[in-house]
């Protein structure tokens, strides 16, 4: 099965945890019990594993190896980068 595949097949059965998760907890708070607890984080570490994976594949840590993205700014443009504001003045610019 190729990376996008898996990671599309980890974010759906995400989807579904999360339902999941949702509907014990409406059990629970209704009637509580040990077993929808146990249930509830099954349900809970399972989709944090998922979230991990999916996340883990979005970020080129997969087989490929990290991505590396590289921006250039011409002209005092500015490039938004990792959530900062990074701005190339005339004398910073390279040959």
């Amino acid at each position: 099965m190729s990376t996008s595949r898996r990671r599309v097949a980890a974010a759906a059965a995400t989807v579904v945890i999360s339902a999941g998760i949702g509907a014990v907890t409406n059990l629970i708070t209704g009637r509580w019990s040990i077993t929808l607890f146990v249930l509830l984080i099954v349900l809970v570490l399972v989709g944090v594993g998922l979230q991990i994976a999916v996340t883990g594949a979005e970020s080129g840590g997969g087989e490929g190896g990290p991505t590396v993205q590289r921006a250039r700014a011409t002209k005092g443009a500015t490039v938004i980068q990792a959530g900062r504001d990074l701005t190339v003045n005339d004398d910073q610019r390279r040959p």
